[in-house]
């Protein structure tokens, strides 16, 4: 058979005298039950008395597969007068008719066989197997059970094949017995034959089990083979197809509903299942007992005569509300777990496999953990994972819930990442963090982690424990005072805890709750307490892995009892802040039920989670359901489940379930392959139908309502009819949405109160049904007759789309021409924020009539409010910050709540952006002004009587993500929720929700304002909080990394950190952030509410944690009075927030936490929800602001974090009250925001900021790059690698790094960037071995920084320049062959170069070649060779040999440069009489001895005209280091460091210095110095570096040879270069002058 098609086994049937047919043989493998047992069982239907077993089992054969009319074969005992149609197959002496049948299939010689055996042994027993080409059998839609070989030698060979087969999994046979072993006769009792043993191992291999005698089977999931030991030889099988095998009966499921409990009664006791009322009643069974039988025990549940049965759920209505998957940790796990799930879902464990590998370990029976390396505590964790896995592609896949949020309980928020994807690669991330020292040794074994934090701490540990308490989360804190080695690991429940520690301990704090109060827990996983802090960055970088899309999900953190968005950063920090701290799951569920949540699926082990979910929400509606308990009847409690979930209204899909649960599960109809796909077509079509008719319905009354709002807000007056007139819409509630096609849609329910007609203009009679002119430049069509009277009610049409306005009024800088925009991943040209794309219900022009007059916007029936002295309005622009209404559901003038959507367009130059292109976010809950509006709509002003203004009373805000960034549109939805009365002031509550391209940004929850009286603003208590009056708070407290110069700061040093410059505010020690590329800052122009600090103190304040003190003066003439509100002054309550938020910058910048990270940026630490608490107003009455910072906590590592309680006074008064305002640094890449600029054009090169050179709009680059991957290496790319993200710099392969600190090597910035694009990229890319090839391009300009010349033949590109475009693609070869390293620097260490042609201007194309030619690494060094070779035109321009090398932090430590002897250390400070300055060296000295950026000297400060080695001369110059010289921030980003082409630079200039000097360039006409001497290699040696810190760089030249060539004259010199008297760089090149 070798070399010919596999042989499929596509039917298996057995039939015995007494009725016995195949499923009871499939009980008696898989569910232990003797087959004489499962034939006799009640109920069971048989094949029939009298029929003879041979013609059943054939029977049923051909129900299972289709037998073609022709070329089918019959081999075995048949009696040819009974054989089905087909020829009979003789068998050849010495073979069998199972091989025969095989080998005429494989053959080709019959299409199907059909193998018949009635067993010596057993005569009232037939088996008849059907066998198939594997091709045919696919075409026919056959199950294929298993793969078949049995032509098989003695010698143990395949026939026809010279190789050994390898042994099989699965041995199968009379007699054989063990853990890879079954003998059929054992497990069925039938002293069968041969093919009866084939047929008992191809059901075993089909359904994934093992059988065993007299108990269930054991699941074996995954692909294996097996051998079947007959008298003619071995039969072998392999696996093909999975097909479920569920113990037991089968699932039979019913539902009944009614309008209540009476109408279920009567449906069940009429026989009428349904699902359409609310109240329901699910039954179910899965042990043989009949529907029936539990229908009538629920009704005598019902009634109350009786228990509520095993098998029925019920309800009197749906639970309302979002549905949460819970997944918990693994010390729920158990033995045996998930058995049964393994074999009814064997075709699902695949997906489960992928994320958690081979599951045989991990669940089932505990004897399959085998060899299993894992530690026992680490397989409950990946077990429980597995278990959870399994349960959500059930979930998932079958059920198609979908979830609102995700909770997760310990380990389980772990397991949820992998489980949901949400990590990208969830098998490769289980991989590391099950191969990671933290988690073989540091938290499991021997706690090493946790040992050495005790040792740290000086704690006499013994050993770890842990014990589940029975009491509140209070008292257990009470107990534990004074311990420092245990701690509250998890809040489970009110009176649930889990304590964890050092033994003795843990002992004590037991003993003081109560011996009957606690339980150890046999779980040996050390984890949620401070001792892992430690190890805080491990974990984080073992999280920090890349993420997917999960939509709108929300995941629970139980460590902040917040929810977050899971990006890479979001998901590291939550996991790794709950192994570090207590974990409160109550909180967490509590916070869950508050923001919606009311059922909770548990997912994994025992279902212990759904117990104390229901202890934290009882008496509050919810449903908590577990699809697993321990013990057997896993598939019946997942019914179970499920039922409860249909019972509670939640959409799942029972019937994919039970289809999937059914005896024939995976057998396709017998016919053809097309039943398969007409059953699949009519399910699709019926679905298709449901969704037709919904849409349908809805549809028409679009048809009908969507003209009507349009009436009301457009102030047309009517709808278009067919005839071309027009209808008045009925009164009615207005809930109006701008959809797809810019058609508004409304729902008009009657309304006794009022008429939308009210709501209109006031029209002239004779013109009663003409449209208003619109207001701005947006026109409104008339309307026009249509002759489609399912188009009759299209809305007008609007010409162009609806104005925008100019938001930047008379403050701040005006928005730019063409602005584009910056998103979390912005476009590479960027472009302007898309607006909207349909007409809004208010346009912007619309808005801002709302800031001037109110309420009368919305017409007649808001008329009386035109004598108001107060409204509720809008503020002006451009404190206004929406730009349009897109949708309303609230009733006008109802005063009974409603919605609102708004949009905003985010633009550069508007005034709430910060200096990093995104809103400020203290700003952004600002951009939610709709609530204002919508309070207008709701009547609030016709209720108060004009004798009240709006004022926010507090709210909890939650941070998702990062602010939105220019060019997003940020979308706010905002709900009116209730209105009550306190003492007859009026307030409101309402929630927001703000979104960006569907992605939360932020929260508004638990809001409230109030309408108050003039006297009741002015005679307001304020703010009631005293910070001293609380318990000092606990938490990290790190001490400053560095000291300010002061503690008190006035205005110009507080404009000084707004302005980028942190050492003119708080001193030298902040030097080096001169350097930077982008420092952080706090916002400067209107966003600045900061006028000085007047007191600073890291030990201060009344918790003696932490102080700082801000203060501005009122004059009444701020910006904001004006337009906030009209008739109504007061400062926005965004901008106290926002003098908080900077003062907390402030302090937070002070500790010196950004000198050493360049391109991060201040922003609310996401999922972390303030209090805000707001009591009283500053007007222009007031004369002075405080802004008070109390500090919580403050961490400096890793992402520095700010936790304080701020406080915001007027006049000594408390105004609003932060409680626990959290600020943190994050890394940012200054392209992000740069790109969306206008591009330089390709032809020059100029020098500028480089926020100015980082602009890609309009770029454009015919020439082709070269691409890996579908990634092109562009010049977006390059620029991405010096100031991007890794993965905008080498693809999504990087993508993992996008979160890191720092990477290197990074590509130089402009202006020092030269190369335009990667044409071609070739060689091994694994980082470890040579090979690499890369070819770069260089369009070089036609006028540049660097061609500094007053003829443009004079002038050439510097060696510098020409140097760095053959070193720089070195670098990116080097990131590219081995990826960006995120830990260590990448350093230039020697070379040789030889210049062999001049570049001048607008030459071309400069391509240069660099070859990766060695490649080492020792003790976390490497170091690499390169060959480079720039050509132009094919002419060769500059040929090198270099060497560069990656270094850890460490080895810079000792900077000892290169060694040098005692007298040429006392030389390079020897005093001299000669000094020249020439910074003033004008053009009447000689020829330039540099050009524009490019003087790398300032002064000579020694020349001794015989010295030197040679006596022919040897000079001195110096430049002192400025950190703020370009070249540290465009070499590079975050790693400022002195170009080493620039130390040549240096070198050369002094050279050159000496030529002028001796008079080597008076002969020459029109002199001018070669960019280095050509053709003459320059070698240079580095061992050190010049960084913004160091102080003076001190240049010698010992000149070697004065003398002259043909070109010209000529001089060599020995150079060397020195830092603060560290000599790290020498170099010998020739300087030569020649004639112009």
């Amino acid at each position: 058979m070798a070399g010919r098609e596999p042989v499929a086994v596509v039917a298996v049937a057995v039939a015995a005298t007494g009725g016995g047919t195949t499923r009871d043989l499939w009980r008696a493998l898989f569910d232990g039950v003797a087959w004489s047992d499962a034939a006799a069982r009640p109920g069971r239907t048989g094949h029939g008395a009298g029929v003879p077993p041979v013609s059943a089992a054939l029977a049923e054969a051909a129900r299972d597969t289709r037998l073609p009319a022709r070329g089918t074969v019959v081999a075995g005992a048949v009696d040819p007068a009974g054989a089905p149609p087909g020829a009979v197959l003789p068998v050849p002496p010495g073979s069998t008719a199972l091989a025969a049948a095989a080998d005429a299939v494989a053959g080709g010689a019959a299409e199907a066989a059909v193998v018949v055996e009635v067993p010596p042994t057993a005569p009232e027993v037939a088996v008849v197997l059907v066998l198939k080409r594997t091709a045919d059998a696919r075409r026919d839609g056959d199950v294929v059970s298993a793969l078949l070989d049995v032509a098989v030698d003695r010698d143990g060979t395949s026939n026809g094949s010279s190789a050994p087969r390898a042994p099989a999994d699965l041995v199968v046979g009379v007699g054989r017995r063990g853990n890879r072993r079954f003998d059929p006769v054992a497990c069925t009792g039938v002293p069968a034959a041969d093919l009866f043993a084939v047929a008992c191992a191809v059901l075993a291999v089909r359904h994934r089990a093992l059988p065993r005698p007299g108990v269930p089977a054991r699941a074996w999931p995954g692909d294996w083979s097996a051998e079947v030991a007959t008298a003619a030889g071995p039969v072998g099988l392999r696996t093909a197809d999975a097909v479920p095998w569920v113990a037991g009966a089968p699932v039979a499921l019913r539902v009944y509903s009614g309008a209540d409990r009476a109408g279920v009664v009567a449906a069940v006791e009429a026989g009428r299942p349904s699902d359409t009322g609310p109240a329901r009643l699910v039954v179910w069974s899965t042990d043989g007992l009949p529907p029936r039988e539990v229908e009538q025990a629920a009704l005598r549940w019902l009634a109350g005569r009786g228990p509520k049965p095993a098998g029925a759920a019920y309800r009197d209505g749906p639970v309302r509300g979002e549905v949460a998957l819970v997944f918990g940790n693994g010390a729920a796990a158990y033995p045996g777990m998930g058995a049964e799930l393994l074999t009814a879902f064997p075709r699902l464990v695949t997906a489960v496999e992928g994320a958690f590998g081979f599951v045989g370990p991990l669940l089932g029976p505990a004897a399959d953990a085998g060899d299993d390396p894992l530690p026992a505590a680490l397989r409950q964790i990946w077990g429980a994972g597995a278990l959870a896995g399994l349960h959500r592609a059930v979930t998932g896949e079958v059920l198609g819930l979908r979830p609102d949020a995700v909770i997760g309980y310990s380990s389980g928020e772990m397991v949820a990442m992998a489980v949901l994807g949400v990590w990208r690669q969830p098998g490769r991330v289980v991989r590391q963090v099950r191969e990671s020292w933290l988690y073989t040794a540091g938290v499991v074994g021997g706690f090493e982690a946790l040992r050495e934090a005790w040792r740290r701490a000086g704690v006499p540990g013994r050993d770890w424990a842990c014990h589940l308490v029975h009491a509140s989360p209070e008292r257990v804190r009470e107990v534990l005072a004074g311990e420092r080695a245990a701690h509250l690991m998890l809040v489970n429940a009110p009176e649930s805890c889990v304590v964890g520690g050092e033994r003795d301990a843990c002992a004590r704090v037991v003993g003081r709750l109560g011996a009957d109060r606690a339980q150890e827990i046999d779980y040996p996983v050390v984890a949620h307490v401070p001792e892992l802090a430690w190890v805080r960055d491990r974990f984080h970088a073992l999280y920090h892995q890349p993420t997917t899309d999960v939509g709108g999900t929300r995941f629970y953190s139980c460590a902040t009892t917040g929810w977050y968005v899971p990006t890479p950063e979001n998901v590291a920090e939550a996991l790794t802040a709950q192994l570090v701290g207590t974990a409160d799951f109550a909180r967490t569920v509590e916070r869950a039920w508050q923001d919606g949540v009311r059922v909770f699926v548990e997912h994994g082990p025992r279902g212990v989670c759904s117990r104390w979910i229901g202890q934290v929400l009882e008496g509050r509606e919810h449903l908590a359901v577990a699809l697993d308990a321990p013990g057997p009847g896993g598939v019946r409690h997942l019914v179970g489940a499920v039922a409860e979930l249909l019972a509670a209204g939640v959409r799942v899909d029972v019937a994919a379930l039970l289809d999937h649960l059914s005896p024939g599960a995976g057998r396709p109809p017998a016919d053809t392959a097309s039943a398969v796909r007409d059953a699949y077509h009519v399910r699709v079509a019926r679905v298709h139908q449901e969704f037709v008719e919904r849409e349908g319905a809805v549809h028409r009354r679009f048809l009908d309502l969507r003209a009507r709002l349009d009436a009301v807000l457009r102030g047309v007056g009517g709808t278009v009819t067919s005839d071309g007139g027009t209808a008045t819409p009925p009164p009615g509630r207005v809930v109006a949405d701008a959809t797809a096609d810019g058609a508004p849609v409304a729902d008009l329910p009657p309304h006794p109160h009022f008429r939308p007609a009210d709501l209109l203009p006031t029209a002239e009679p004779s013109r009663a049904a003409d449209p208003p002119p619109a207001v701005g430049p947006a026109r409104v069509a008339d309307p026009q007759p249509v002759a489609d009277p399912a188009r009759a009610a299209d809305p007008l049409p609007v010409t162009g789309p609806p104005p925008v306005a100019d938001r930047s009024s008379a403050i701040g800088p005006p928005p730019a021409a063409d602005p584009a925009p910056v998103a979390d991943r912005p476009s590479v040209t960027g472009a302007p924020p898309a607006g909207p794309s349909r007409p809004p219900l208010l346009d912007r022009a619309r808005l801002e009539q709302h800031a001037d007059r109110g309420g009368e916007l919305f017409g007649p029936l808001f008329a009386a409010q035109r004598g108001f002295r107060r409204q509720t309005r809008l503020p002006k622009p451009p404190v206004l910050l929406v730009d349009r209404v897109v949708g309303l559901d609230a009733e006008p003038a109802s005063m009974t709540g409603g919605t609102i959507r708004t949009e905003t367009d985010l633009r550069a130059g508007d005034w709430h952006i910060d200096p990093t292109g995104r809103v400020a976010p203290a700003l952004l809950p600002e951009l939610g002004q709709g609530n204002i509006l919508l309070l207008s709509w709701l009547g609030v002003d016709l209720t108060t009587g004009g004798e009240r203004v709006y004022r926010a009373l507090g709210a909890e805000l939650t941070y998702h993500g990062s602010p939105p960034a220019v060019g997003d549109t940020v979308e706010f939805e905002t709900a009116v929720e209730s209105f009550t009365e306190h003492d007859g002031l009026l307030v409101a509550a309402f929630r927001a929700d703000c979104r960006v391209a569907g992605r939360p940004r932020l929260t508004v929850r638990a809001a409230r304002a109030g309408f108050f009286t003039e006297a009741e603003l002015a005679g307001g208590g304020g703010v009631v909080w005293r910070p001293e009056a609380e318990r000092p708070p606990s938490g990290p407290l790190d001490p400053p990394a560095r000291r300010a110069a002061r503690s008190a700061f006035g205005r110009a040093e507080v404009r000084a950190l707004a302005e980028g410059r942190p050492a003119d505010c708080f001193g030298p020690e902040w030097r080096a952030a001169r350097s930077h590329l982008r420092t952080p800052r706090i916002a400067g122009g209107e966003l600045l509410v900061l006028d000085e600090v007047t007191r600073l103190d890291f030990g201060g304040g009344p918790w003696r944690r932490g102080y700082l003190r801000a203060e501005t003066a009122l004059t009444g003439d701020e910006w904001f009075f004006a337009c906030h509100f009209a008739g109504d002054p007061c400062m926005p309550g965004s901008l106290m927030l926002q003098g908080c938020a900077q003062a907390a910058a402030f302090y937070l910048a002070a500790t010196g936490c950004t000198v050493e990270r360049d391109g991060w940026r201040f922003e609310p630490v996401p999922d972390r929800p303030v209090r805000l608490t707001c009591r009283t107003q500053a007007t222009p009455r007031n004369r002075h602001v405080a802004y008070e910072v109390f500090v919580r906590e403050l961490s400096l590592r890793d992402r520095p974090t700010l936790v304080a309680d701020v406080l915001c006074s007027v006049d000594g008064v408390g105004a609003l009250h932060g409680r626990g305002l959290a600020l943190r640094l994050v890394p940012d890449w200054p392209l992000e925001q740069w790109r969306t600029g206008r591009a330089v054009p390709r032809r020059v090169a100029p020098a500028g900021p480089p926020a100015a050179l980082g602009g890609l709009r309009g770029h454009r680059d015919d020439r082709p790059a070269a691409e890996v991957d579908g990634f092109r290496f562009d010049y977006p790319a390059l620029l991405a690698c010096a100031w991007g993200r890794p993965s905008d710099a080498f693809g999504p392969s990087a993508a993992a790094l996008d979160g890191a600190d720092r990477v290197a090597p990074r590509c130089p910035g402009p202006p020092y960037h030269f190369m335009s694009r990667i044409a071609e990229v070739t060689g091994p890319a694994d980082g470890t071995r040579p090979g690499g090839v890369v070819e770069a391009e260089y369009d070089v300009p036609e006028r540049a920084w660097f061609f500094d010349a007053d003829d443009d033949d004079d002038a050439v590109m510097p060696f510098a320049v020409v140097l760095e475009a053959a070193l720089q693609p070195c670098g990116w070869l080097a990131a590219h062959v081995g990826g960006f390293d995120p830990v260590r620097r990448f350093r230039n260490l020697d070379g040789s170069a030889t210049l062999r042609a001049l570049v001048r201007p607008g030459a071309g194309v400069l391509r240069t070649r660099a070859e990766l030619t060695a490649l080492s690494t020792s003790g976390g060094t490497t170091i690499e060779r390169f060959e480079v070779t720039c050509r132009l035109g094919g002419a060769p321009v500059l040929t090198l040999s270099t060497v560069f090398g990656f270094f850890p932090d460490d080895a810079f430590a000792d900077r000892t440069g290169l060694p040098v002897s005692a007298a040429e250390r006392a030389a390079i400070a020897e005093p001299a009489a000669w000094w020249r300055d020439l910074r003033a060296r004008d053009g009447s000295a000689g020829p330039p001895l540099s050009v524009g950026l490019l003087r790398a000297l300032d002064r000579i400060t020694g020349y001794w005209p015989t010295g030197g080695s040679a006596g022919l001369g040897r000079v001195r110059g110096e430049k002192r280091v400025d950190p703020g010289e370009w070249y540290f921030r465009a070499h590079f980003f975050q790693d400022p460091v002195q170009p080493g082409s620039l130390g040549l630079e240096a070198m050369l200039q002094l050279v050159r210095w000496y030529a002028v000097e001796r008079g080597l360039t008076a002969g020459p006409a029109r002199p001018r110095f070669e960019p280095v001497a050509l053709g003459r290699p320059l070698d240079w040696t580095y061992r050190g570096q010049v960084l913004p810190t160091d102080e003076v760089v001190t240049v010698e030249a010992d000149v070697l040879e004065v003398g002259r060539d043909e070109r010209g004259p000529l001089v060599v010199a020995r150079t060397r270069l020195w830092v603060d008297g560290r000599c790290v760089h020498e170099a010998t090149p020739a300087v030569r002058v020649v004639g112009g």
